[in-house]
């Protein structure tokens, strides 16, 4: 209202009235999340309850006791294995390495220098190689400073004495690769390690508890109603007050969440997760919702107090057929009968062979085959509790655009199942 004092005029407005003019006018925001759980078959649950499983693993990896060279090459830095200073090789453990094949290759030397060091009676011998080709073909002082090159990385990084270590050197290995192709070529100019102790290149075991979700993915099904535009949303999924996963994103990206239940860090206790969204509109405003999800904890322990079936379950590689070939090594034989011992009469046993993706797929299903046989030979699996599968190069295990990846592929797997009351 207008209030006169003498000749001036004095404007006067409400508190309420000037709240009014500041704030707009409020506009609808609200927001629901769903869950949903897509099982291993593709089948999906609403409402989901989800088990998280805790099973014995045990795994056996092969060593590939070769170091591939790039053509002409003899530096250790350039084949791909991990050079370590003689500090970081003091907290060098087999127990800490990675459970992939491949990765585990590149630490190869120093896992030999460990072992060396762990049985200090033990010797080995390197022969290093060359590809036959115009470029490398006669120059055995290529092959032998191939052989150095490892030699000196196992006595300056890990102290092993020269006088354990013989080296060789010969033009194409003794089992060449194929020198008609490319990929061949190049898994010949290599070094290999061989010892007549088993302990310098038995293969890697690797234990662990491994923890699996059933369903294995939960899809959070967020929508929201923002008559003003949304502007952000979040959605934080807890457990005991313990976050455990964030999802977040502007307006227009509000969509289904793929929540992958078995990445770290996985659900611990039987406590529900609770599933919160949160959304923001562009005038300010905040809307909430929230689910809990069902979880149960199916650990060793708890099944064996109810007694309930549980199963352990081993996976061996059997180190490593050469190119072409499906005889059984007599450091093969020392390895097959260790995992003779793990079967029992209700074990369940599958082999499965594979092979590189040189030679046509018919072909080498065939050698896939006589490797399995030949290893079954020795295992002596009831054939009631056996299965094989000659997979050959119909699936490739590893990458085979490397000579270790082709190496590692020609070779069979184990896999032991064994029910524990």
């Amino acid at each position: 209202k207008e209030i006169k004092q003498g000749n001036t005029i004095i404007q006067r407005t409400s508190i309420a009235e000037s709240y009014r003019r500041e704030i707009p006018d409020k506009k609808i925001l609200s927001c629901s999340v769903l869950t949903e759980a897509i099982a291993s078959d593709g089948t999906k649950q609403k409402n989901p309850r989800v088990i998280v499983e805790e099973t014995e693993t045990e795994e056996l990896f092969p060593i590939l006791p070769q170091v591939f060279f790039p053509e002409k090459s003899t530096a250790l830095s350039e084949t791909g294995v991990r050079v370590l200073t003689r500090l970081e090789a003091q907290d060098f453990t087999e127990a800490k390495l990675p459970w992939k094949t491949l990765d585990l290759y590149r630490d190869v030397l120093n896992i030999i220098g460990l072992r060396l060091k762990q049985h200090p009676s033990a010797k080995i011998t390197i022969t290093g190689t060359n590809n036959g080709t115009a470029n490398e073909s006669g120059n055995f002082a290529l092959s032998e400073k191939r052989a150095l090159a490892v030699k000196d990385y196992l006595v300056e990084t890990w102290g092993i004495s020269e006088s354990r270590i013989a080296i060789q050197k010969r033009g194409i290995p003794e089992m060449p690769s194929n020198s008609q192709s490319p990929d061949g070529i190049a898994e010949n100019s290599r070094a290999e390690i061989s010892s007549k102790d088993n302990a310098i290149l038995q293969p890697v075991s690797l234990k662990d508890v491994r923890r699996t979700a059933n369903p294995p993915v939960v899809e959070i099904l967020p929508e929201a109603n923002a008559e003003a535009g949304l502007a952000s949303w979040q959605i934080d999924l807890s457990q005991d007050g313990n976050k455990i996963r964030q999802y977040s994103g502007d307006g227009s990206s509000l969509k289904t969440v793929k929540w992958l239940v078995e990445e770290e860090p996985i659900p611990s206790t039987e406590s529900p997760v609770n599933i919160n969204l949160s959304v923001n509109d562009k005038i300010g405003q905040n809307a909430r919702a929230s689910q809990d999800l069902k979880f149960e904890q199916l650990t060793i322990r708890k099944k064996r107090e109810e007694i309930k079936d549980d199963k352990r379950i081993e996976r061996f590689s059997l180190i490593l057929f050469d190119f072409d070939k499906a005889d059984i090594k007599p450091q093969h034989i020392s390895v097959l009968n260790q995992i003779k011992q793990r079967i029992k009469p209700n074990s369940k046993v599958t082999i499965s062979g594979y092979a590189d993706r040189l030679g046509e797929k018919n072909y080498n299903r065939e050698l896939a085959n006589r490797r399995i046989e030949n290893t079954q030979k020795i295992l002596q699996v009831p054939v009631q509790n056996l299965t094989m599968k000659p997979v050959g190069s119909d699936f490739l295990l590893y990458d085979n655009s490397t000579p270790q990846g082709r190496a590692y592929s020609r070779t069979v797997q184990i896999v032991i199942e064994t029910p524990i009351k």
